[in-house]
């Protein structure tokens, strides 16, 4: 029985759009490049077609693919696949290595041993036909591995792709949080147990963090406990990061309600300096006044220059309580605030930190943003009214790695502005 008619039953819709690609076969009335919208059954019936109008030919033509060059041109493609040291196998080595590889397709498979082992072929394809009409595994009854050598090879795999932390990564934690004296006492006390039952019994019979630095004390030892070991470090470095994200969240917290203090204080030194201003300006004009009316009335300038010193002293108080102010919330070059509706009150803290959405969509569509990335983004979520325009931006920021906050109002904004001022000072905890 002739290939074509079985082999395209091994073949995936994705193995069929290979080889229609691989030997420019077509549906009539659709360009290659939209052979995916068809059925799979539409172009099985084309590579089938294809075969069978094969057979006999002398050359390859439209819609017809001859046999041998069929197998030799999957086989050329395979060339990023087939290992080095195959060369040198055996046909019964080749239809193990073959039988577990996940990353060869069955066709390719197929196409393998045909041309390298024509005779081996020739002797077994009626097996190989009967195991693709009962969908059995290709080489079924000729391979040697059974399930559970396959899923033992499988295992030793996926072994590989496991990396574990080297040990200069667990001593640097180890010092990071602070217990390399407790480590030392552990590796010591360790050196001196003279069995390897002594060492283990001794490691089982501690606790927590102790049995972690035990462990790693002795991995390189015993191979086994090195996940073990990997495993406690990312339990005990969640612990330490929960720690440390707790001691964090609290000055947070603290700074944050003296934010919302030191706002409503600024809001209420605003106004009086207004007022301030305003007094000084009338008693100014008043002084004025009386000199250019040459009205000297000693007593009352003195007391309108005594009220004038009160004030200006009252006035310079205001200004060095907004210095406090502005130490405490100071503005950043690399703050960027994008609202379309700025509060007056952000106008007079972060005056040269505010941007339009215009300005911040206009820089992503042209693709300057990008030159923007070190930048720390405040994004009023009110200015974008629409949700599917802020989703897509949002997205963007999250794919692309920008560091942004997004703020609903002006005391919002300014927790969120000193929350990241107050980081920016505290060591990041790896």
């Amino acid at each position: 029985m002739h290939e074509s008619e079985w082999l395209p039953q091994l073949l995936s819709k994705h193995d069929l759009l290979q080889i229609c690609n691989l030997f420019n076969l077509s549906v009539p009335g659709f360009r290659s490049d939209k052979l995916s919208s068809r059925p799979e059954e539409q172009l099985r019936l084309i590579v089938t077609q294809a075969l069978k109008n094969g057979i006999g030919a002398k050359k390859n033509g439209s819609g017809k693919i001859l046999t041998e060059t069929f197998f030799s041109k999957i086989v050329d493609e395979m060339d990023d696949l087939i290992q080095p040291q195959w060369k040198n196998l055996s046909f019964e080595s080749i239809v193990d290595e073959l039988d577990i590889s996940v990353a060869i397709r069955p066709y390719q498979k197929l196409a393998f041993i045909r041309e390298w082992f024509p005779d081996k072929y020739a002797s077994h394809v009626e097996t190989i036909r009967q195991n693709v009409i009962e969908k059995q595994e290709l080489f079924h009854s000729i391979s040697k591995i059974n399930d559970s050598d396959f899923v033992d090879r499988i295992i030793q795999d996926l072994k590989k792709d496991v990396d574990f932390p080297e040990s200069n990564e667990y001593l640097q934690f180890i010092e990071q949080i602070g217990v390399t004296a407790r480590w030392e006492q552990i590796k010591s006390t360790l050196a001196g147990k003279h069995t390897d039952r002594e060492r283990l019994m001794f490691i089982s019979g501690l606790t927590s963090l102790d049995r972690f630095l035990g462990i790693i004390a002795v991995k390189d030892d015993y191979e086994p406990l090195r996940p073990v070991a990997y495993s406690l470090y990312v339990k005990e470095r969640e612990k330490a990061y929960q720690s440390e994200y707790a001691r964090v969240y609290d000055e947070s917290a603290a700074t944050m309600q003296l934010a919302t203090r030191l706002t409503k204080e600024l809001e209420e030194q605003t106004d009086e300096n207004t007022k301030l201003t305003e007094q000084i300006e009338i008693l100014t004009w008043e002084i004025k006044r009386l000199k250019d009316a040459r009205e000297e009335d000693v007593q009352r300038e003195d007391a309108l220059q005594k009220e004038l010193g009160e004030q200006r002293k009252a006035r310079e108080y205001a200004e060095q309580f907004k210095e406090l102010f502005e130490e405490l919330v100071p503005e950043s070059s690399e703050a960027m605030i994008i609202t379309d509706k700025p509060d007056p009150r952000i106008k007079q803290v972060f005056n040269k930190c505010i941007f339009s959405k215009n300005f911040l969509l206009k820089e992503k569509l042209n693709g300057n943003i990008h030159n923007l990335k070190s930048k720390i983004w405040f994004i009023d979520r009110q200015s974008f009214r629409s949700t599917r325009e802020w989703v897509l931006l949002k997205q963007f920021l999250d794919e692309n790695d920008f560091f942004y906050e997004e703020y609903n109002d002006y005391l919002e904004l300014l927790r969120r502005y000193m929350q990241v001022i107050q980081s920016d000072d505290t060591e990041d905890y790896n």
